[in-house]
């Protein structure tokens, strides 16, 4: 099943990226390239200017899903069933 729960949560997390960046998490000039940076987890920073009084903790919630699932693709694909 390509599709699931985990894809929904990584789409809201790209949704929430851009509406408070304006812009996207992964920009690249090629598609080849793009899907580089995305399994790399080579996003783009959030902006200084993030209102983080408005959204709390959403810079380090954000830094520390990117790190996790960092983790999680260099592992062996074997290993990440249940993750």
């Amino acid at each position: 099943m390509p599709y699931g729960p985990a894809s929904d949560v990584w789409a809201l997390g790209v949704l929430l990226f851009q509406m408070v960046a304006f812009k996207y998490p992964f920009e690249a000039p090629t598609l080849p390239a793009l899907a580089l940076k995305t399994v790399a987890c080579d996003h783009c920073p959030l902006p200084p200017e993030t209102p983080a009084a408005v959204l709390p903790g959403l810079r380090e919630a954000h830094n520390t899903n990117v790190q996790a699932q960092g983790r999680r693709r260099r592992r062996d694909p074997a290993q990440r069933v249940g993750q």
